[in-house]
């Protein structure tokens, strides 16, 4: 019951934060800006992609590029490259070997 009261709460506060970053749109503030304040805001590198996607109606890899290109995730982008790079190298050895 608890469990599911915190993800009613996160959904909610979500919704919120989307309606904020909307009204950010409307007003002409940059999406560069939103990205700053969603980092400012506490939100995770994965929940700023998904809150801009949905505000701004743009796809995933969209979102995802103005997210991973903004200074303020530079160290977290930085941190999971090696990580990154490991999983495209081993995905590529198991394309090859099918």
């Amino acid at each position: 019951n608890m469990l599911k009261i915190q993800k009613q709460m996160m959904f909610e506060n979500t919704e919120d934060i989307i309606e904020e970053v909307r009204k950010d749109l409307a007003s002409g503030i940059p999406i560069e800006t939103s990205i700053r304040k969603l980092h400012d805001r506490g939100l995770t590198i994965i929940q700023s992609i998904k809150v801009l996607k949905t505000a701004y109606k743009i796809s995933l890899g969209e979102a995802k590029t103005y997210v991973s290109n903004h200074p303020v995730w530079a160290s977290v982008v930085s941190a999971a490259k090696p990580l990154h790079e490991n999983l495209e190298r081993n995905l590529t050895i198991i394309n090859c070997s099918e």
